[in-house]
């Protein structure tokens, strides 16, 4: 390792939000990289390491983070279930070829489904395949039983800052007992390519702008708006669009609601097929749900048509059937695949569906999970003493108008009777 280790995080919200995974891991003795998009999955990671591969290529540990993201991606419809497992596979091939010591982070899931039993199993058994280290906080919960009582409060997908925090701790402190990969590993995967809209040859000038941001890394973005249009080069003919990284951002839009009901739609043609995706105003990448082979008439414009939406975009509130209701969008990178790898994982999805699955021991790092058993209890005996002084007030009002009622029936009863004698 370096004089001060290199770490560098993978991952989708949970990874993005102040004072907590992110706080824990910016340990003074460790040098620490923020690479996350929020809801980001695979796909993504796989753009992250070929856009930031200068950055990765020092790193002493990778820690991944995107099995929450995953479900929900697959729950709402965003991504099919063999697509995402399949992006999973091409990730983890990716991380090994780089070499480095990789942490993959499962964290607490409120979805108790069979999705989220099959994504969690898929990077389990990856694992175990590349020898990643694992922290399942999800298993350790439910061994625990205390997953009811943390997925009980108004955010369940954002475990308390005080857990993630002291489990990003954890991890600094343990750097050097996480395992390097196994050897010899046969690789399948396609080529991977990262272009920008400059290198699809835009009809016209292009609007260029850096996103800066306090939570993400800067990012260069340009807009794609009324009549332009971008091709791809003839290099790529071939290969299939795997995904697209818009940041689209208004400041003036504070509300949550609003940033999602404000968004632009893209026409993505070939010769063969059309579909139109919408971009929200966010940091997003996002996944081609149908497979789209770039061909010689392949481009991509703005929706100035106002076509119908064709697939589910994430974070993307759709108001009043409109297909947009911003007149541009802003695109950081494409992410391609050339078709000289792996695309049938249907072995692979058969075994996570029909398989419990559990990392070998050498690899399962779970015992970092910081004691949130212990923290219940403090919680729980912190309420059992509070809740009756808080709850006084409360008491004493309804008391108070309880009496006021009895007084009231009590002067109602005696106007009656005096009224009728």
């Amino acid at each position: 390792m370096h004089a001060k280790p290199y770490i560098i995080i993978m991952g989708a919200s949970n990874s993005c939000l102040p004072g907590g995974l992110r706080a824990g891991l910016s340990q003074d003795h460790v040098i620490y990289d923020n690479l996350s998009i929020g809801g980001s999955i695979a796909s993504s990671k796989i753009y992250t390491i070929l856009k930031h591969k200068e950055k990765i290529k020092k790193a002493d540990l990778i820690i991944l983070e995107c099995n929450l993201a995953d479900v929900d991606r697959v729950i709402y419809k965003d991504i099919n279930l063999n697509e995402c497992i399949r992006n999973t596979c091409w990730l983890y091939e990716e991380l090994y070829k780089l070499n480095k010591k990789v942490l993959n982070l499962l964290l607490v899931n409120s979805k108790k489904n069979q999705v989220e039993v099959y994504i969690r199993n898929i990077h389990k058994y990856l694992c175990n395949k590349y020898g990643f280290n694992s922290i399942d906080m999800h298993d350790y919960y439910e061994s625990k039983e205390i997953l009811d009582f943390y997925i009980s409060h108004p955010d369940p997908v954002h475990q308390i800052h005080t857990i993630m925090y002291n489990l990003g701790k954890n991890i600094v402190d343990h750097l050097e007992y996480f395992k390097i990969p196994k050897k010899n590993i046969k690789l399948t995967n396609p080529k991977f390519y990262f272009l920008t809209p400059l290198e699809l040859h835009p009809n016209k000038k292009l609007k260029y702008i850096l996103r800066k941001h306090i939570i993400f890394q800067e990012c260069e973005v340009y807009r794609v708006e009324k009549d332009i249009q971008l091709k791809f080069p003839n290099y790529f003919y071939n290969c299939i669009l795997i995904g697209i990284h818009t940041y689209i951002e208004d400041l003036t839009i504070r509300n949550w609601m609003r940033k999602r009901q404000s968004y632009g739609s893209l026409v993505i043609s070939n010769k063969n097929k059309t579909i139109v995706k919408s971009a929200a105003c966010f940091n997003t990448f996002l996944d081609i749900k149908e497979e789209f082979i770039i061909d010689e008439f392949s481009h991509i414009r703005f929706n100035n048509e106002n076509l119908p939406i064709s697939e589910n975009s994430f974070m993307v509130a759709f108001e009043d059937n409109k297909s947009s209701t911003l007149d541009h969008v802003d695109i950081s990178a494409f992410l391609l695949a050339d078709q000289n790898g792996k695309f049938d994982f249907s072995k692979e999805i058969a075994f996570v569906k029909n398989n419990d699955i559990f990392v070998d021991e050498e690899y399962d790092f779970s015992y970092l999970v910081p004691p949130v058993e212990d923290y219940k209890s403090a919680i729980e005996e912190y309420n059992f003493r509070m809740d009756p002084i808080k709850l006084a007030p409360l008491q004493n009002q309804i008391n108070t108008l309880n009496t006021q009622i009895t007084n009231l029936t009590n002067e109602k009863q005696k106007i009656l009777v005096e009224k009728n004698n």
